[in-house]
């Protein structure tokens, strides 16, 4: 309970950090922080250090496949920005970012 806690926390500080910085005339390293490998760091580490290779290779490759599906989904979010309001402008992104996820997974899976 207690290692959530502090995840949390962090997580929570991180954000925070984004958004100040995006009000700052420093607000291209909120930008830079977005890509902070927070997740995928640790999610690599584990994987790697349960002597799984493999799958961790595997993640990496899907990774640099899923940079598509997260630009997709960005240039919508930007686009809708400036046509709608936030909650509509998300919503909206993250439909094409799961129409372009599922279509990279039956695509490369070959459903």
């Amino acid at each position: 309970m207690t290692q959530i806690l502090i995840k949390a926390v962090i997580g929570g500080a991180f954000i925070g950090l984004i958004l100040w910085l995006s009000q700052t005339k420093l607000s291209y390293l909120a930008g830079l922080l977005l890509f902070f490998p927070i997740i995928s760091l640790p999610t690599f580490f584990f994987l790697g250090s349960n002597g799984n290779g493999d799958r961790m290779r595997e993640t990496i490759i899907w990774s640099f496949w899923a940079i598509p599906v997260w630009i997709a989904f960005a240039s919508t979010l930007y686009w809708c920005s400036y046509r709608f309001k936030i909650l509509p402008s998300i919503l909206l992104s993250l439909l094409v970012w799961l129409v372009c996820a599922t279509i990279l997974v039956f695509v490369k899976k070959g459903f």
